[in-house]
């Protein structure tokens, strides 16, 4: 689409006018948007015979952004970089094997393909 553009000066004292000429201009294309993807909310462990179950909720402003997850577990900070069967999840639930008895630290980083968001830290503690 084509635009254009062009300045008028207006001055009190004297009472004059001036116009400058005509510029034109052009956008090729609408800009294209993509928004962040709400970090996950964070669901409640449950834990037996040496495995927890994580579950998480995420969603996106843009309709039409496919999700992928990253669940972080681990025993320092819940920042320690996860093994691969706990990347590019589709799903929002994971069955992790855990000792008993530990203090476990976990987050989910949500991604569209284009951003990423990191829910906060929650920890746990195994039976």
């Amino acid at each position: 689409m084509v635009y254009s553009w062009k300045v008028t000066a207006h001055n009190i004292m004297p009472n004059k006018t001036a116009t400058s000429g005509t510029r034109k201009f052009y956008l090729s294309a609408e800009p294209l948007v993509n928004n962040v993807p709400l970090a996950a909310t964070l669901k409640t462990p449950t834990s037996a015979a040496g495995v927890a179950s994580f579950t998480w909720e995420g969603s996106d402003p843009d309709a039409g952004d496919t999700l992928t997850y990253t669940l972080y577990v681990d025993k320092t900070d819940g920042k320690q970089t996860p093994p691969s069967a706990q990347t590019n999840l589709t799903v929002k639930t994971l069955a992790v094997a855990v000792d008993a008895g530990t203090t476990y630290y976990w987050r989910v980083k949500t991604s569209d393909g284009t951003h990423s968001s990191y829910s906060i830290i929650y920890s746990f503690k195994t039976d």
